[in-house]
């Protein structure tokens, strides 16, 4: 059996745009609590997952690290008047600052993390892809020497090294709190197609189904988003229950988790 760890990474905004990684968060599932932890481990959670039998060469005591990432800087953030004439104002793209963030995080992930990162896993935003694109490219760059540069343009990449898929379930929390300008006709309109082809050539998976087949109702509470987060990061370490994850999202996101591990 494998142990999991599920982490938030944070993009600051101060060069040279360091990374941090929080202590493993508790997360709670429909499975019966483990014991308490010994005091030098009190903020450590460890969840038994099964290992995928088509990896025969597993260490069944390995470790299964979930890494969670915000999108970087949006552009509806910093010029107020883009709603005003966007075709799309719900989903607005990242802004110059907020790709060199998400290469840069890619890059400090790559470096500090101790433990390379298997598949990524996107909100299908433009945003989470735009930064999934960056800090994926960074993971991949074939030769160390690239990462001193600080975005993807002209990079080498080996994208054999990971995998990306977009997955509804990570989407943003789907009311007027966190989208003020939603779809009038309720369609959000993601094109999957265009937005895989915004992902490094070769890392896209095309081969596994997502746990959420379609976007969540809009509308949905708080309390409601916070149970799905809950449920979509348990459910996609199920799923891959032999690779390490990072999950590229939204803000709500880290903030449900954060006071999730402080009540739990």
């Amino acid at each position: 059996m494998a142990a999991c760890n599920i982490y938030l990474a944070t993009q600051l905004k101060t060069p040279p745009f360091p990374i941090v990684v929080s202590p493993p968060l508790h997360i709670r599932t429909r499975r019966p609590p483990p014991p308490p932890p010994p005091p030098s481990a009190a903020r450590r959670h460890r969840r038994r997952l099964p290992m995928a039998s088509s990896d025969p060469q597993a260490d069944p005591q390995r470790r299964q690290h979930v890494i969670v990432m915000r999108h970087g800087d949006r552009i509806d953030n910093f010029e107020p008047l883009w709603v005003s004439t966007a075709a799309r104002p719900w989903d607005p793209p990242l802004v110059e600052a907020g790709l060199v963030r998400a290469f840069c995080t890619g890059r400090k992930l790559r470096d500090k993390l101790g433990f390379p990162i298997h598949r990524v896993l996107v909100s299908p935003f433009l945003r989470c892809v735009q930064t999934a694109s960056e800090a994926v490219s960074a993971l991949c760059a074939v030769d160390d020497d690239d990462l001193t540069a600080t975005t993807s343009a002209a990079l080498s990449i080996d994208p054999s090294r990971l995998k990306v898929s977009i997955e509804y379930g990570l989407c943003e929390m789907l009311n007027r709190e966190a989208i003020k300008f939603p779809p009038k006709d309720g369609d959000w309109g993601f094109d999957i197609s265009e937005l895989e082809a915004l992902l490094p050539t070769g890392t896209v998976d095309h081969t596994g189904e997502r746990v959420y087949k379609q976007m969540p109702q809009w509308e949905e509470t708080v309390l409601g988003a916070r149970a799905r987060y809950e449920q979509i990061i348990v459910a996609l370490a199920d799923k891959y229950p032999s690779e390490n994850l990072l999950l590229v999202t939204h803000a709500v996101q880290g903030k449900e988790l954060e006071c999730q591990s402080q009540h739990s």
